[in-house]
């Protein structure tokens, strides 16, 4: 049998030859004894370099199994946490605001996902691509993105808030203009969570990630609940504020 055993490290049994190798690559001969249950590793020479288990590659691969699965696991509930949001708003929003209201959230909100995700593709998406191959040093790319992310922001709230006239009037909804500035507002208040998201994903920090987004994609029907049992819910501006805070709270 061979043994592969590295300072406090494990010590794997293979097959054909008599030697552990030690961290440092020196080859130390051990001793083995016959059992009737397989090979065991001389106890000495395992406790001269330090614990020592025995292990199988079906044992690896079990624990390989685990980890994949418990990762598996959180992934699919984060993926889940959107659903739940879809679903709570067919139940909680568009069987109680009005047509044009509910209408002029969701112009809002299309324009404020269309904001978001340019701006992660911009800025954030490299980040994520060199943060995650260079794991040594991050404040160079954390820094960039940064810059990039406040200043493509900052261009496209400038925009729509200039410009938010023209575009109530394009979308055909004379209500719409106030409503616009809201943009602005929610780009800042899911600004430090859509860039931490990217920071937790470099280090595959799975379930972070799904208790950063369950608090906004439960919190935001969540919180819907609440005002309408206090009768406080009725038009898009409710509706906006809600979300405002559900993403400040995410952040």
């Amino acid at each position: 049998a061979q043994a592969f055993c590295r300072i406090r490290r494990t010590c794997i049994i293979l097959q054909n030859e008599e030697q552990i190798y030690q961290q440092s690559a020196v080859l130390l001969p051990v001793r083995f004894v016959s059992t009737e249950a397989g090979v065991s590793v001389d106890e000495s020479a395992c406790q001269r370099m330090g614990s020592c288990e025995v292990s199988s590659h079906g044992a690896t691969i079990t624990m390989e199994f685990g980890k994949h699965l418990g990762k598996g696991i959180w992934g699919l509930a984060d993926k889940m946490l959107p659903v739940v949001y879809g679903l709570a708003y067919v139940v909680l929003v568009i069987r109680v605001l009005p047509q044009e209201e509910f209408g002029n959230f969701v112009l809002v909100q299309e324009m404020f996902l269309i904001v978001s995700g340019l701006a992660t593709a911009f800025a954030l998406q490299p980040l994520l691509k060199f943060a995650s191959e260079d794991a040594a040093d991050v404040r160079g790319y954390i820094g960039i993105a940064l810059v990039l992310n406040t200043a493509f922001l900052f261009l496209c709230s400038l925009l729509i808030a200039v410009f938010k006239m023209p575009l109530s009037s394009l979308l055909n909804s004379a209500t719409l203009a106030p409503l616009l500035l809201y943009i602005p507002g929610m780009l800042l208040a899911s600004y430090f969570r859509n860039f931490c998201l990217v920071l937790l994903q470099t280090r595959f920090r799975v379930k972070e990630i799904f208790w950063t987004d369950t608090v906004h994609f439960l919190g935001t029907p969540l919180l819907i609940w609440v005002w309408s049992r206090l009768h406080m819910f009725n038009s898009a501006n409710d509706l906006l504020n809600i979300s405002l805070i559900s993403l400040s709270c995410s952040s």
